[in-house]
This record gives structure tokens, C-alpha cells and sequence, in this order.
């Protein structure tokens, strides 16, 4: 069946900003403070404010009323549990020591951290901008600083929440046990063990999303002829199902590494493989010997050392765009070429910004070298591929096949 993805409107962003109330004790401070700027005793930023009863930024202070109660374990960037504080400081674990040391010698009180207000000199942290925030205002605020320091990463954001969704309406709608539609929640939706046929339609899904995600985020893919255009969305198709498996497990099953995506809404593990083909109505396919395969595959366990080098938001969303244009040998077309060649530029740049100005790195360059070191890992599909092929062999997926189709280009 055709599937038809509508464009969404684009729609302009704007910054609201709220006055509130200030204790008489914050405000006592913050007069005393105002008179000159002075650099935060943990990061190094710039800051003409005091938090947390200390010369301490915003990003600083809500980094601690987020991360305080040690729900969430922290490392150390370095492996040394001793990284300085002052400019430069990335390590969470590190940072949150040095938090807690000035205020238990300073003797101060935990502030509570506002979130719902956009004080002047202060630059959000990486955590204010990669978390949802309970503030509608805090959260449109952080909208407007990704749009103007990268725009284009914005766009690419907008468009990969819509083909999202597209997914998780096509897949959780299919099913015979679908969810009632007023449960469904893009931030919170069920998940179900794979089996062949839920894996065929969810990847069958994935390329008019591809497709569409081209049109929505590149003015030149929409001028190329159909035939290229599905030639850079099938080279694409197996980079994205690993990027954006691997990257949604991390979240979705972070207590459990032994799960991964295979859809949208669909995962495997070792545990639930002699059910996999439960629904495959092929008694020709030789379904014992694909399940010991399947079981092989699976229990590799390669998100073990996948998570620790997971990107950020705003990294995945480069990678996305990088891959999708990572088209050396694959197209003689010079517009095909010229395009990849800008939109690489143009990802260096909103990287350097999205480093400087929202993150506050002063040397990134080991962080970049990580970024980079991704795009092999996306692009080492041939276990993938190896896996469809014995499959064919064993009479589970035909020539003619979905899959196997992709599996040829």
C-alpha cells in the first residue's frame, strides 16, 4: 500500500520570557554580584549572577538540582575522577564533585533552581538544552538557542520527529493487539518483541519516511530525478536502522543492553528469538537453523560498547544528515557530489557553534574526534547483510524479497 507523509508547516519560534519572584536572600546577592561580571568557580563561563548562595552560573545550578540526588550515575571523562575545574570542564562526575565541595566549605544553602525564567549573561548547559524541561517558557527558550546557533540541525529535528511518528502510527496500528489511540504518546509508547512479520512491515515503512525525509530537509534531493533519489535513500537505508536502533536502545533500555531495535516500536533480544517466527507461513524456509543464526547475531551484545560513544541530540542529528549524504562512489552526478560536499560543511560548522556556543567547550577537539568516529560504525552493516543473505539461503526471505532487494544495492 502507498503511504502518504504530509508535510508539516513550518512554524516560527519565539522566546518567552517570564518574571518572577526573587527571595529576598537570592536577591541580596544577585545585587552584590551584578556589579561586575566574574567567572563561574566550576565551569569557568561567565556569569553576573550568584546561584546557589556562590559565584556559580545558571547551567551550573541546574545541572546540580538535576543530577544531586545521584539517580543518574555520572562518569569521569578523563578516568581520573580529578579533572579541574575552570574553563573546559565537560566532565559531569567531576563537575558535580567540585558543586558539592564549594558549597559544603562555603557553607551555603541549596537554592532552589529557577526553570521557568532566562536570566541575562547566562548561557544554557549542555544538560538545560538535551533534557525535556517541566517549563514550557524554559523549554521554548532552548528551542530559540538551537534555532539561532543551528539552524539547520533545527530543520533536521522537526523532520526526523515527523517521520518518527509516522513510524509508530504505521507500526503500532498494524498489529492485532493495536493500543487504544488516546494511549499513544510519541515520548512514551509500548514496545513489543519483534517477530518476521512485524520486522518486514517496519522496514518496509522505513523507506517512504527515508524518502520524505530527504524532500523535508534537502531543496537539492527534491530536484534530483526519482532514480537517484531512491538510489541515496536505499545506500542510506541500512546506515539509518543502525544509527537510529542503536540510538533509540540506549535511551528506551538503558537497564537492559541485551535489547535492541529492530522498528520503531519492535526489539530482540537472545530470550525472545524462538518466537521470532512465529508468524513466518513459509514451510519451505528451514526456520530451526535461522533461529540458531538469529540467536548467534543477537547475543553478540555489540550495544555494550555502542552506548558508552551514543551522541547527544544535537551529534545524532549530524550524523543523520552525514550519512544520508555519505554517497562517495555511489552516484558519477555532479549536483549529487556538489551537495555532499556542502551539507558536510555545513554540519562542520553547526558542530564547531553547537560546541562553543551552547555546550561552552573551549577545546573540543577530542569530542569532535569521537563525533567522527561514529560514521565507520553506522556504516558497518556487513553483519547485517551477511545475516539476510544466509537467510535467503535457508529459504526464509526470497529473491524477490523486501529485504533482500535492499540487501542487494
Amino acid at each position: 500500500p502507498t503511504i502518504l507523509l504530509t508535510l508539516v508547516p513550518s512554524a516560527s519560534l519565539s522566546l518567552t520570557l517570564i518574571d518572577h519572584n526573587i527571595s529576598p536572600q537570592l536577591d541580596k546577592v544577585s545585587k552584590m554580584t551584578r556589579k561586575s561580571n566574574r567567572d563561574c568557580l566550576v565551569c569557568g563561563s561567565v556569569t553576573n549572577s550568584a546561584h546557589l548562595g556562590l559565584d556559580v552560573c545558571r547551567a551550573c545550578s541546574v545541572f546540580y538540582g538535576r543530577h544531586s540526588e545521584g539517580k543518574k550515575r555520572l562518569f569521569c571523562r578523563s578516568i581520573t575522577n580529578q579533572c579541574p575545574p575552570g574553563k573546559g570542564l565537560s566532565c559531569k562526575k567531576c563537575r558535580m564533585h567540585h558543586l558539592k565541595r564549594f558549597l559544603s566549605e562555603s557553607g551555603a544553602k541549596d537554592q532552589s533552581v529557577p526553570t521557568s525564567s532566562v536570566e541575562s549573561g547566562d548561557v544554557p548547559g549542555p544538560k538545560q538544552v538535551h533534557q525535556p524541561s517541566t517549563s514550557h517558557a524554559n523549554s521554548l527558550a532552548s528551542c530559540a538557542m538551537d534555532a539561532r546557533v543551528t539552524p539547520f540541525l533545527s530543520v533536521v529535528k522537526t523532520t526526523y520527529e515527523k517521520i518518527c511518528f509516522a513510524r509508530l502510527l504505521s507500526e503500532l496500528f498494524t498489529r492485532k493487539d493495536a493500543p487504544s489511540p488516546t494511549s499513544v504518546d510519541p515520548a512514551n509508547y509500548p514496545v513489543y518483541p519483534a517477530t518476521y512479520s512485524s520486522m518486514n512491515h517496519a522496514n518496509r515503512i522505513i523507506m517512504p519516511c527515508l524518502m520524505d525525509f530527504g524532500n523535508s530537509c534537502f531543496p537539492e534531493f527534491r530536484r534530483f530525478s526519482e532514480e537517484v533519489k531512491l538510489s541515496i535513500a536505499c545506500h542510506f537505508f541500512h546506515r539509518f536502522r543502525i544509527l537510529d536502533n542503536s540510538y533509540r536502545a540506549v535511551k528506551y533500555f538503558k537497564n537492559d543492553p541485551n535489547r535492541t531495535f529492530v522498528g520503531y516500536t519492535i526489539w530482540i533480544s537472545e530470550d525472545v528469538v524462538d518466537q521470532f517466527f512465529d508468524d513466518f507461513d513459509n514451510n519451505q524456509g528451514d526456520v530451526d537453523e535461522a533461529k540458531r543464526v538469529l540467536k548467534q547475531v543477537s547475543g553478540r551484545k555489540p550495544r555494550r560498547s555502542r552506548d558508552k560513544r551514543m551522541p547527544d541530540e544535537h551529534e545524532f542529528l549530524a550524523l543523520l544528515t552525514l550519512l544520508f549524504w555519505s554517497t562517495n562512489g555511489l552516484s558519477e552526478n555532479d549536483e549529487v557530489i556538489r551537495a555532499s560536499q556542502n551539507y558536510r560543511q555545513l554540519i562542520s560548522n553547526e558542530l564547531h557553534l553547537y560546541y562553543r556556543d551552547i555546550l561552552k567547550l573551549d577545546e573540543y577537539a577530542a569530542r569532535l574526534g569521537e563525533f567522527y568516529a561514529l560514521l565507520p560504525m553506522c556504516e558497518s552493516h556487513e553483519v547485517m547483510k551477511e545475516t539476510f543473505e544466509v537467510f535467503r539461503l535457508l529459504g526464509i526471505l526470497t529473491d524477490d524479497s523486501f529485504l533482500y532487494q535492499l540487501n542487494k544495492t
